[in-house]
């Protein structure tokens, strides 16, 4: 859920965003050109800082999505289960306090892809979620004492109903070099929020 566009990666030389398949080329070449297999994604790297055995921090690149060693598919590996295209794939997901994304019901087919095709949870993934589910958490506890609620009695649908609308709504920015050109975007990782919204309402 990080926003990806052709904006400059500061991490790397190139722009933000990549065109990858879903079905390996490698494979499946029948797929090669199919417009619905193929995904905008990110560039897939990041910087996660680590201690050595000296206690020394290092930082090293990590990669993740499609940039992972299995899942940068030779054809032979796929995803399982997951599948982005398909809107119901968030429903096999949860996530926990902590930032991290799990598998929803312990389902282990959803484990591999989370974990070992895609490496969802490196460190700055895991640290963003984070950061927004604090905030939902925040806003949320805002809206509770301005109704001046008692803390044990639920808050009413509507709450969350806007709660769930500002995190959703299309931001409107203007680009820095030119005025007059306008993007929406989604705010980044915004889902992790709905998620945790429609948990708490429940």
């Amino acid at each position: 859920m990080k926003r990806i566009s052709e904006e400059k990666n500061p991490d790397q030389d190139k722009i933000s965003v990549e065109i990858e398949h879903f079905k390996a080329q490698a494979g499946n070449k029948a797929q090669a050109l199919v417009y619905k297999n193929m995904l905008a994604v990110c560039n897939g790297f990041a910087k996660q800082k680590t201690i050595d055995k000296k206690w020394r921090e290092k930082e090293s690149k990590v990669s993740h999505c499609d940039k992972t060693e299995d899942g940068k598919g030779d054809g032979a590996q796929n995803l399982r289960v997951l599948d982005p295209r398909d809107p119901l794939c968030e429903q096999m997901i949860k996530y926990s306090i902590t930032g991290k994304i799990e598998a929803d019901a312990d389902n282990l087919d959803v484990t591999h892809d989370l974990e070992k095709m895609l490496n969802l949870n490196v460190t700055s993934l895991v640290n963003a979620r984070k950061e927004i589910l604090d905030k939902a958490a925040s806003r949320l506890k805002k809206a509770k004492n301005k109704l001046h609620k008692d803390i044990d009695k639920p808050l009413p649908k509507t709450i969350f109903d806007a709660e769930i609308e500002y995190w959703t709504e299309l931001q409107t920015q203007v680009d820095p070099k030119d005025n007059k050109k306008k993007y929406v975007r989604h705010r980044p990782f915004c889902q992790v929020a709905v998620w945790y919204l429609k948990k708490k309402m429940k």
